[in-house]
């Protein structure tokens, strides 16, 4: 259910100035423990080239409930590739680079287990490091998350947002599909 509270241009203002703000991925202590929007930027721009990021390094926006779980316990999480799309989207684009193996999520013949692909074991530590490496995650927030994240995606244009205004939006798909592919190839051997 979509949230339908108003939110004024001056929260949406505030939220998208935090969320790009260059601020380091809070610690343990500092976890947010309530709902709101999120941010993932790269610290250094150019890493995921050809592909360019947004403004600051701007690579994914999103929403949750509870922005612990989903920030530190999935995105950041060895074991979550199949459940996080930031995961999934970074390790097709940097397969080669870090030498990833694709596979099925999980044992069952569902469509789901190869879309929602992981990787090996090492490969997911890889990408783990290279993400804890690279990226800082922001937070705002709001129990308004809903109707906020819908109007700051389009105006921040994160990279990994796959969305209709995303002009990388198919050559990031390509490469997801490649690894599904790759999942599916390896149920079958």
């Amino acid at each position: 259910m979509k949230d339908t509270m108003q939110v004024d241009e001056a929260e949406i203002t505030a939220a998208a100035l935090a969320l790009t703000t260059d601020v380091p991925r809070p610690t343990t202590a500092e976890r947010p423990l309530r709902s709101g929007v999120y941010a993932i930027r790269l610290t250094t721009q150019g890493l995921l080239a050809p592909f360019k990021e947004g403004d600051g390094g701007l690579i994914y926006c999103g929403m949750t409930s509870d922005l612990e779980v989903r920030e530190f316990d999935t995105h950041f999480n060895s074991d979550q590739t199949g459940f996080s799309t930031v995961r999934r989207s970074l390790g097709a684009i940097l397969k080669e680079q870090l030498q990833l193996v694709a596979r099925p999520r999980g044992t069952g013949t569902s469509k789901a287990n190869y879309t929602n692909y992981c990787f090996n074991l090492a490969g997911e530590d890889r990408l783990t490091t290279w993400m804890r490496e690279h990226l800082k995650v922001r937070t705002w927030p709001t129990r308004k998350f809903e109707a906020i994240e819908a109007i700051i995606k389009p105006r921040l244009r994160p990279l990994l947002n796959l969305e209709g205004w995303n002009p990388q939006n198919s050559a990031i798909r390509a490469l997801r599909k490649r690894c599904a592919d790759e999942a599916r190839l390896q149920r079958q051997t």
